[in-house]
């Protein structure tokens, strides 16, 4: 499995079957404005977390994909998805985590999640995580001192941080920096894109991988 970043919320897992086809999944193409540039990409299924990222689907990838965009359960090209419904009442904001399984990896994508706290009944429907894409920059998700304790609460065996500030990005977030004190790290192993398999990944305790856009 290679997991691509592209900034934001915006990820690209691809599978590396040993017998059919690659599948490619895509999860948050850019909300209008941002500043980022995202050439078109095969994409066989399309998530989207939030409405502003949905609406971008139809300009960005135009190949006949299986579109996901809110809770629920889901199967496409072999993968499983599922879809959590997250409310903010405070911020009057719906957010969807999708969890799904690629190459026998349990992946958890937040979305633009800004709750600080996770339900227990949202806990029990993400399960164990193995990698973990979360928001660590604010904006109009969680920050780093918040992220520090969903992670704590999730207990994944690998963190992928997004959005966050890079070069380009019109929207003004917190550095990745931050999120590496807030956890304790002085430099975190960092990617161009992530390939891995299920017994690459960490065992004895949560690990900060950055992949860079």
């Amino acid at each position: 499995m290679i997991i691509t970043w592209y900034g934001q919320f915006c990820f690209q897992i691809t599978t590396s079957p040993k017998k059919g086809e690659q599948v490619s999944i895509v999860i948050d193409p850019f909300e209008k404005g941002s500043g980022l540039k995202l050439s078109k990409i095969k994409t066989d299924i399309l998530l989207s977390t939030h409405d502003d990222s949905s609406k971008n689907e139809a300009i960005v990838f135009n190949n006949g994909h299986f579109l996901i965009t809110s809770p629920g359960e889901y199967e496409a090209k072999g993968i499983f998805v599922h879809g959590i419904s997250v409310v903010d009442s405070e911020k009057k904001k719906k957010t969807t985590i999708y969890t799904m399984i690629v190459g026998g990896i349990r992946i958890c994508h937040l979305g633009n999640l800004s709750l600080e706290e996770l339900s227990s009944e949202q806990m029990d429907q993400i399960g164990e995580v193995d990698i973990l894409m979360i928001s660590i920059g604010g904006g109009d998700a969680i920050d780093s001192k918040q992220a520090s304790k969903i992670i704590k609460q999730i207990e994944p065996r690998l963190v992928v941080p997004m959005n966050y500030n890079i070069p380009g990005l019109k929207v003004k977030l917190e550095e990745l920096q931050q999120f590496l004190n807030v956890m304790g790290i002085e430099s975190a192993q960092t990617q161009n894109k992530l390939s891995i398999k299920k017994k690459d990944l960490p065992t004895e305790k949560t690990t900060v991988m950055v992949i860079k856009p």
